[in-house]
């Protein structure tokens, strides 16, 4: 058998976080649920904010037609 140098036989032994071996991709399912768990907590933040956004334009456009409004009628009362 021919020796390769530098990368090991491929047989190396991982440890896991409590020490004993274990598949060096045993944890990715999990890895990528939390991944996509934080993806939408991250998604459903965003749309929160947009809402409040939203809300808060609604809000100042409400506001500035009922302050045109009642300028508009105090023109209307010094031209009649």
């Amino acid at each position: 058998m021919k020796e390769s140098g530098g990368f090991g036989t491929g047989t190396e032994a991982y440890l896991n976080k409590s020490g004993s071996l274990s598949d060096p991709g045993s944890g990715e399912a999990d890895k990528q649920k939390e991944a996509m768990r934080k993806a939408e907590e991250a998604r459903q933040r965003k749309l929160e904010e947009k809402k409040a956004e939203r809300k808060g334009l609604e809000e100042e456009t409400k506001r500035r037609a009922l302050e045109k409004k009642a300028e508009n009628e105090r023109r209307m009362k010094g031209i009649f």
